[in-house]
């Protein structure tokens, strides 16, 4: 089959980043440069409230840098009482909740939309750990590992 000559140009014109996270982070951060200063990756842990605890509300949220410093790693307290701390997968127990320096939910949440924002943000399954926080980030920015 036939292909074109002008491939070596093409890829020379080829973007480092795609056009619309170029737009999105020139709108909306300062840093410049590479991904040590505009990526992060989020995690959060949730634990079960209501009925059988089917419904999922934050208990901790961890952000690192792109070197694996780690940016925020705190315990959140619920606002509603805890019907399962799901501590096999969480590692989280009522006494953890109880320890000092656990911070309110909506603290927790400025926390993390002051860090995350204007920066791309990666994590597995990230709809969750924004729903937990209450938060929305532009899509342009998400890098999210269940969906590659």
């Amino acid at each position: 089959f036939f292909v074109s000559n002008n491939w070596k140009s093409l890829l020379e014109r080829k973007p480092n980043v795609a056009p619309k996270t170029a737009a999105a982070l020139a709108a909306g951060t300062s840093a410049k440069g590479g991904g040590e200063k505009t990526v992060v990756a989020l995690d959060c842990e949730m634990v079960g409230i209501g009925p059988n605890g089917t419904r999922s509300v934050l208990a901790r949220v961890s952000i690192v840098d792109f070197e694996g410093n780690v940016l925020l790693d705190r315990f959140v307290r619920p606002a509603e009482k805890v019907t399962d701390y799901r501590s096999q997968v969480t590692g989280i127990t009522a006494a953890t909740l109880r320890q000092p320096g656990v911070l309110r939910e909506e603290v927790a949440r400025q926390m993390a939309a002051e860090i995350m924002k204007g920066k791309i943000v990666v994590g597995h399954a990230l709809q969750n750990d924004f729903q937990a926080l209450s938060l929305s980030h532009p899509h342009a920015l998400i890098r999210d590992t269940a969906l590659f």
